[in-house]
């Protein structure tokens, strides 16, 4: 038995043909390039773009939101002082009012306890004179009628003075 020695014509290496194939890979590369790399590029940097600024304008409305929220706060805050310094205001007004109410119903209370204290003089000292005249009268008479005779102004007068002095000392 002997071994041959069996070559392979199945492999070989043809140079033409691997410098075609390159030169065919090459071609379809800058074809490729030119019609398919530079337009899916130039749509990539679009659509980078219209992220970049739909990212950009909702940055800039999470910024307005958040300054339009302090804003908010703010105002709030002023309005809660200025309530609170409106329910104090108002408050004060209110006591001063009040005072002010109170202090004139004492006023007038006291004006009109006056003026009654004052109605009752001027009754009293009416009264007494209608009295003093009363008794005056009576007076008179019962002298006229003890003495049996008329009495002048003058023994009147002495008689009706002594015997008021004798009432308002038991009075008194």
């Amino acid at each position: 038995m002997l071994l041959e020695v069996q070559t392979l014509d199945v492999i070989s290496v043809n140079i033409w043909q691997i410098l075609i194939s390159l030169a065919n890979l090459l071609l379809l590369y800058f074809v490729f390039r030119k019609l398919l790399f530079k337009p899916i590029q130039r749509i990539f940097t679009e659509r980078r773009a219209d992220i970049d600024k739909t990212y950009a304008e909702a940055d800039e409305k999470a910024a307005k939101a958040e300054r339009d929220r302090a804003l908010y706060e703010e105002k709030l805050s002023g309005a809660k002082e200025e309530a609170g310094t409106i329910l104090a205001d108002a408050k004060l007004r209110a006591d001063r009012l009040g005072e002010e109410i109170l202090a004139g119903a004492r006023e007038e209370a006291r004006a009109v306890r006056e003026a009654a204290e004052a109605d009752i003089a001027q009754q009293k000292r009416k009264a007494v004179n209608e009295a003093k005249d009363e008794i005056a009268s009576l007076s008179v008479g019962l002298a006229e009628k003890i003495l049996g005779r008329e009495l002048n102004a003058q023994d009147g007068e002495r008689l009706i003075d002594d015997f008021l002095a004798g009432i308002e000392d038991d009075h008194e």
